[in-house]
């Protein structure tokens, strides 16, 4: 067996290696659409390389052989993207298949921790010729891809210390199986949500043009809205023209989704209402936003606004407009209170002595 005073050698380097390689795959998977949640990397300790080494004395002859040195793992969220990441490791990197192992393919139902794919990889030849990866051209390094949820087990089950099936108690290992079970069917379900939300806003893009009056108002109807109706882009222009600044290129989810909610508690009901709302109030948000902006100017550095922010605009016009439980439950979902509620009666008031008082936009009771 190698002399232990060999690891020091063997692993010069690697964790700076490490986050390199991490990063890439970071770069590499960003560039293909795909999301995860992490990538990282762990050098072997000397004490595990070295029980590794007495466990399998008959595959490794010294610290030199073992592919494991340098670890990284990429977690995602969906099992389907375990192969989206795996095809992308193989295409840009140098694999050694006769290591490398799906372990989808060989594991008891039971054991699904370690539903993953295992690739044993190293710098291909044209990325080493490069100066930030020529010192790790000689390097392999094993690359671990599995979903959150198979991650979460294989964590938890590590910590339990049951590797191996025959080792579980008699009495637990129905509980094992079941709990296996519950998370490999959370998995799928969660696979087969995506799935239906992907479907949903397909649906949304080919009805919004032809009948937007069966659209609910939700995040995916938003963002098809923002993507497509001039009315909103106009706003959202005019509203970014007041202080200088452009309306950001890309969508912010979450923010539409926030503003799906205030629309919703305001008593807008769809998509056709809701637009028809923006250009009955257009004149009236572009001066609310002015006045709006006017107030604290000065308070607030930025260089864009998001897409949709005339909805948000949209929203203090409705609610200026009523004095009941919706606008008050709306203008505290978005922190609404004392002078900021003082503020928006009062620029309100501003407004309709400048255009007159509007005419009432008629929301549907049901």
């Amino acid at each position: 067996m190698a002399d232990a005073r060999e690891y020091p050698k063997l692993v010069g380097g690697m964790d700076q290696g490490g986050r390199i390689i991490c990063s890439l795959i970071e770069a590499l998977l960003r560039q293909e659409g795909i999301q995860f949640q992490y990538v990282t990397h762990r050098v072997k300790a000397a004490d595990s390389a070295q029980r590794k080494l007495s466990l399998k004395s008959d595959r490794y002859k010294g610290l030199g052989d073992l592919t494991d040195l340098l670890g990284v793992r990429i977690i995602t969220y969906f099992p389907r993207d375990v192969d989206k990441v795996a095809d992308i490791i193989r295409k840009e990197f140098t694999i050694d298949e006769e290591n490398s192992v799906d372990k989808r393919k060989q594991l008891d139902p039971d054991r699904f921790g370690y539903l993953s794919i295992h690739v044993i990889a190293s710098i291909n030849k044209e990325r080493s010729r490069l100066v930030e990866y020529k010192q790790f051209a000689d390097i392999k390094f094993e690359i671990q891809v599995r979903s959150i949820l198979q991650h979460a087990w294989a964590e938890i089950e590590h910590d339990l210390g049951y590797k191996s099936a025959g080792a579980i108690p008699d009495e637990m290992r129905r509980s094992f199986s079941r709990l296996a079970g519950i998370l490999e069917l959370a998995d799928e379900e969660f696979e087969r949500l995506r799935a239906g939300l992907d479907e949903y806003e397909e649906r949304v893009q080919q009805t919004i043009t032809t009948s937007p009056q069966i659209l609910p108002i939700d995040q995916s109807t938003l963002m098809a809205a923002v993507e497509s109706e001039a009315i909103i882009k106009q706003l959202d222009g005019a509203i970014a023209a007041i202080d200088k600044v452009v309306v950001a290129s890309n969508i912010d989810q979450t923010y539409l989704g926030n503003r799906a909610t205030d629309l919703k508690i305001l008593g807008l009901k769809n998509l056709d209402e809701l637009l028809r709302a923006m250009d009955h109030y257009d004149a009236y948000i572009r001066v609310f936003a002015e006045k709006w902006l006017a107030r604290i100017n000065g308070t607030a550095a930025r260089t864009e606004f998001p897409q949709g922010v005339s909805l948000f605009y949209l929203g203090y016009i409705l609610a200026a407009q009523r004095d009941d439980v919706e606008a008050t439950q709306w203008l505290g979902s978005i922190g609404g209170r004392g002078k900021i509620i003082k503020d928006m009666y009062r620029v309100w008031k501003q407004v309709v002595a400048e255009l007159g008082e509007p005419k009432r936009f008629p929301m549907r009771t049901k």
